[in-house]
């Protein structure tokens, strides 16, 4: 039984030790499940040289002043500018579900750029995501369903952010018709997307799409422990994510209390 009461934080640490028992019930439920869209969310991506962008790995530095990326890899855990980043593991569980559901259409991390990636006249998320998407399904003969991408030549009216990138795949879902939706993101990122979503969500627009979530570690550890237990108990376990833990916590406190300016 999760722990629901008191802090985000101290839900982040009372149930990162829970969250590793991946009971047959949880996994037979969500076999007997269909769903039309996935959606991978973004998690940042990082420069790994001059004109090569990857996905953002489990652990990545954040500068101080905007929290944006920075361009740097192996930064200690004890870093204070050391975070969660986790578009691996959400491309990683993404592959997962579309072994499982016969998806219509997916889309990553949807829309537009960040800050950090105006800034260096970058690519868009959602480009590298689904890129590296397309790489995993050929490695591991994943059949995919098509893909839809937000490019570089997109508006978008705001910078991206959850809020945004959320608005983005609902509106996608009216247009092509699609009304069954699971939205995979890591555990840290996990309470801000059912918020954010069930905002939107209340929405008279949006009132027919349906919203499954799934955290990427859950989703991969019944993939296959074997592989992936270890590098999400570091995950876990970290002070990084402690950190994160905590700005999430200040972030969704700021959202209830209405002190959390949304922008459409």
């Amino acid at each position: 039984m999760l722990c629901l009461s008191g802090s985000f934080t101290e839900f982040f640490n009372a149930n990162r030790c829970r969250a590793l028992d991946i009971r047959l019930s949880i996994k037979s439920s969500m076999e007997e499940m269909m769903f039309d869209l996935l959606v991978i969310m973004g998690r940042g991506i990082r420069r790994q040289r001059s004109d090569v962008w990857i996905p953002a790995p489990d652990f990545v530095e954040l500068d101080e002043e905007d929290k944006n990326i920075v361009n740097h890899a192996g930064l200690p855990d004890e870093s204070p500018n050391c975070f969660i980043g986790g578009s691996e593991l959400n491309l990683l569980a993404g592959l997962e579900l579309c072994r499982k559901y016969p998806f219509k259409l997916a889309v990553c991390a949807f829309g537009g750029q960040p800050y950090y990636l105006k800034q260096v006249d970058g690519p868009t998320e959602s480009e590298i995501m689904s890129q590296e998407l397309c790489r995993l399904a050929a490695e591991s003969n994943v059949s995919l369903p098509t893909l839809e991408i937000w490019t570089k030549d997109l508006p978008d009216k705001v910078p991206a952010n959850t809020s945004r990138e959320l608005e983005n795949i609902f509106e996608l879902a009216l247009k092509k018709e699609l009304a069954r939706l699971a939205i995979v993101t890591v555990t840290v990122h996990f309470p801000r997307t059912i918020v954010f979503a069930r905002h939107h969500l209340s929405r008279p627009a949006f009132k027919d799409l349906r919203a499954h979530f799934f955290a990427s570690e859950q989703v991969l550890l019944m993939a296959d422990a074997s592989i992936y237990l270890n590098r999400i108990q570091r995950v876990y376990n970290s002070l990084a994510f402690q950190r994160n833990a905590g700005l999430e916590s200040l972030g969704l406190t700021a959202f209830l209390e209405g002190r959390y300016e949304l922008k459409y």
